[in-house]
């Protein structure tokens, strides 16, 4: 049925077994189709998907001229089919460098409209920054095979923290964090209501170039630091 799965794809299929069954009609209540937009990974696909990756490499394997058979063809297969992401990475001394603080101990407070066009342009530029960063993490998932449906830079780094055992991974998640959160105090305070009185409404903190620059610095201390770890979870 597609590597992913909505709302409504498994809602039917309970649906038709569950009639079958004879039992109870099922009810699904949703609003504006957002039982087809809730998706999540189908979990039979990625089995089939690795599984036929499997099937492929050792029919390849097999039909080289010169091959082997047995014991030696299977061990001739692990070491030409690289290790993703292996057990026990190299340079176990080596660690990543956290993020910290980047902001300034005292925030100073924005000072007024006379501001806005300086305080859009420098949240533009974290915003960048960031989008830099995510592509960083896109290369990573590349190259680490990490699933698909692990998109954004927390769930891609947490995912190589729980898959590998490397407590550097989880180095790398806390400074995601750090830098994720990059905005906040500096974009004007979110009304929830839709329907109450549209008031302008003023960051709390000036955005300064000082801080943009902090804000680079880590992240290309992040970005040098991903690169390495992802290096040392790669066979050559």
């Amino acid at each position: 049925m597609g590597p992913e799965l909505s709302v409504t794809l498994a809602w039917q299929r309970v649906r038709r077994r569950l009639l079958a069954r004879r039992s109870p009609e099922p009810q699904q209540f949703a609003q504006n189709k957002v039982a087809d937009s809730l998706c999540f990974p189908n979990r039979a696909t990625i089995a089939m998907m690795s599984a036929e990756a499997n099937a492929e490499v050792k029919r390849y394997s097999t039909e080289l001229p010169g091959s082997s058979t047995g014991s030696d063809q299977t061990q001739e297969n692990s070491e030409e089919v690289p290790s993703v992401v292996p057990v026990g990475a190299r340079e176990p001394g080596w660690q990543p460098t956290p993020v910290g603080r980047w902001r300034p101990e005292s925030e100073v407070p924005y000072p007024g409209d006379a501001y806005f066009k300086q305080q859009r342009t420098n949240r533009y530029v974290l915003d960048g920054i960031w989008a830099d960063l995510k592509k960083e993490f896109k290369t990573v998932r590349r190259r680490l095979q990490v699933p698909f449906h692990m998109r954004s830079p927390l769930s891609v780094a947490a995912w190589l923290h729980q898959s590998t055992g490397d407590p550097r991974w989880e180095v790398i998640a806390e400074s995601v964090k750090v830098l994720q959160n990059r905005k906040e105090g500096y974009d004007p305070p979110f009304t929830p209501d839709p329907y109450a009185a549209h008031v302008p409404r003023s960051p709390h903190y000036q955005l300064t170039r000082d801080t943009v620059n902090a804000y680079r610095e880590r992240a290309d201390q992040l970005r040098t630091d991903i690169n390495k770890l992802t290096d040392l979870h790669t066979d050559s």
